[in-house]
């Protein structure tokens, strides 16, 4: 896996924290069948950092900057992350804007939870600027999208440690959940992961128009 590449023209920076790892606990989805009852099971590493790995193939062939936050199989804490995304920034922001993105799987207690959510930190910031243009191509997913109403806006707003304590915007999505089997079954096909990354994609290269035009 390529960890970063900085040669792109556009002055941004994207930071990308991998979703949990092989180590983790817990995570992953009941066994369902497909519609060829073939059985599967979402693993939420696996998903989140498949779609990361196609984002950066994507990253590399259109010159879109970008660094790999956690490389590592293995998961590492909240504070570790935090600490080496603060350190990125503190050595790049002269010169970039930078831009964080964890992107996961979701999951709930009950079956029929299903969806889209996109976390940012609490309060108004332009992490919720950026989350909108992010939700907006997310609504071509063709899944619900679970919004916090109070505001107005897309984003859902939480005290995650990641969300709180960086020093950058951050936006954390939520790509479905596994604990569903209809949106299991999408987040299985390889086509839907193609189609996360590409919306993804589009949404980045939207922020850094704006960036470009002073608009964030």
């Amino acid at each position: 896996m390529v960890t970063s590449y900085l040669a792109g023209k556009e002055k941004v920076i994207w930071l990308y924290s991998l979703c949990h790892g092989v180590d983790t606990p817990g995570k992953r989805g009941p066994k369902f069948k497909d519609n060829l009852n073939k059985e599967f099971q979402i693993i939420e590493w696996m998903y989140g950092r498949d779609i990361i790995f196609r984002l950066i193939d994507l990253n590399i062939e259109t010159g879109t900057n970008f660094i790999v936050i956690n490389p590592e199989n293995k998961d590492i804490s909240v504070q570790e992350k935090v600490e080496r995304i603060n350190k990125i920034v503190d050595k790049y922001k002269d010169e970039y804007t930078i831009v964080g993105i964890s992107l996961h799987g979701n999951a709930a207690n009950i079956d029929t939870a299903n969806g889209i959510e996109i976390f940012t930190s609490k309060g108004e910031t332009k992490s919720d600027k950026i989350a909108d243009i992010f939700g907006n191509f997310y609504f071509n997913l063709d899944m619900n999208f679970r919004k916090d109403f109070s505001d107005g806006d897309l984003d859902k707003e939480e005290s995650f440690y990641e969300l709180k304590h960086t020093k950058c915007p951050w936006i954390l999505p939520e790509i479905g959940f596994y604990t569903n089997r209809n949106d299991a079954l999408k987040m299985n096909d390889p086509n839907f992961r193609d189609k996360v990354t590409k919306l993804t994609w589009s949404a980045q290269r939207r922020v850094e128009e704006k960036i470009k035009l002073n608009l964030l």
